[in-house]
């Protein structure tokens, strides 16, 4: 943790470990604030915070973070769904080009989640679809519709659907980087550590390609 900049840093440490937390920055001149409003000094918390777009920290924390995330993103799609009747084509771009990639990161970052987007999955089937196509659709076609274009769906993905894999995804293209961090090896090959990726992520797509293969026969 950088503490040159003490009123950006926030400590997440356990509630039993607290105290040995403010002890650590005993004698050091930086205010140390638990639990409250961060001004100038650091913060310890014990509940959870945001981190890189995610969130860190407790269940109930990590839960909470992400029904606002989702409460948001659930008004996007009803925004999307009043533009989608004068305006259908505007509405699917925006939603399959910008929209539902921003829980993208969350899903990937967040293991053990898929259920906290049961409401938002409910408000594409029941307000955005219905508005795009002028009529509800079925499970089957719900299904089909979440299928890439270049198998005849539309690319409306399913959030819950995409909780399920999206973590496994990115824990194994990121190994490569993983093993590095942990075995603290600073020697290495930047080519070789992409070529590795690269190969990773060819294996996944391929991966990806045959399951959706198969959910479209099923279909």
């Amino acid at each position: 943790m950088d503490i040159t900049q003490p009123s950006e840093c926030i400590l997440l440490a356990k509630p039993d470990r607290v105290d040995h937390a403010r002890m650590v920055f005993k004698g050091s001149g930086i205010d140390i604030k638990t639990e409250g409003t961060k001004d100038t000094g650091v913060e310890i918390i014990t509940t959870g915070t945001r981190h890189l777009g995610a969130a860190v920290g407790t269940d109930d924390f990590k839960h909470s973070y992400i029904k606002k995330k989702v409460d948001a993103w659930i008004q996007c799609v009803q925004t999307l769904a009043t533009i989608a009747n004068s305006e259908p084509h505007a509405a699917y771009s925006a939603y399959t080009h910008c929209l539902q990639t921003q829980w993208g990161f969350l899903c990937r970052s967040m293991p053990g989640v898929p259920a906290l987007f049961q409401p938002l999955e409910d408000a594409i089937r029941t307000t955005f679809i219905p508005a795009l196509l002028r009529r509800e659709v079925n499970d089957r076609e719900r299904d089909l519709l979440s299928l890439p274009a270049r198998m005849g769906g539309m690319g409306i993905l399913k959030p819950i659907d995409d909780c399920l894999v999206s973590h496994n995804n990115s824990v194994f293209v990121s190994e490569p980087l993983v093993r590095l961090v942990q075995r603290q090896e600073f020697e290495f090959d930047p080519a070789e550590l992409s070529d590795e990726v690269k190969a990773l992520e060819v294996m996944l797509t391929l991966q990806t390609m045959t399951a959706t293969k198969k959910s479209s026969n099923r279909s």
